[in-house]
């Protein structure tokens, strides 16, 4: 169902011939429209050589070509934030549809402002259930699927290891 959701929202095609029988569930209460609210982005800068080298570090990966690829792309961007009293700077990800947007600090502590203190901060106005990412589906070849941001840096790392030249047509 989650994949059929995905391609649907995308209006990605597929060569799939069936799709597995659809269980029968009772319809759920129908929920009023959330009020929509833009997206607040903040001006989102490419990774420096420094931005990128830091975020390499912090996440323990040998080199950041793929880190580099998903900032080229808009997916990744760096800004600073307000934290408190304090300004760090963080890491963004996000993708071509801007509904979604979820910063982490650079310097792998968690928001000291949020209650609970996360490691993730979902920016206000974000769609929060739309797949960062899932903009790039419909001119895609190859879907990765990750959990969340770190897997996200992971993915792209290890697959601009593996599929060189060839990473611009995953989504």
């Amino acid at each position: 169902d989650a994949a059929r959701w995905i391609l649907e929202q995308t209006n990605a095609r597929t060569s799939a011939r069936s799709w597995p029988k659809v269980r029968s569930v009772a319809p759920a209460e129908p929920k009023p429209p959330e009020p929509s609210k833009p997206l607040a982005l903040p001006p989102l800068e490419k990774g420096t050589v420094s931005d990128l080298a830091q975020l390499q570090e912090l996440r323990g990966f040998r080199f950041f070509a793929g880190l580099q690829i998903l900032s080229n792309r808009g997916q990744l961007g760096f800004a600073t934030l307000k934290d408190g009293t304090e300004r760090p700077r963080c890491w963004i990800i996000t993708d071509d549809a801007r509904r979604n947007a979820q910063a982490r600090r650079l310097d792998g502590k968690p928001w000291q402002s949020l209650p609970g203190k996360p490691k993730a901060k979902t920016l206000p106005g974000s769609q929060a259930a739309w797949p960062i990412g899932a903009s790039r589906i419909s001119r895609s070849d190859t879907v990765l699927f990750t959990e969340g941001a770190p897997d996200l840096l992971a993915a792209a790392t290890f697959a601009s290891f593996d599929l060189p030249g060839s990473f611009e047509a995953v989504a």
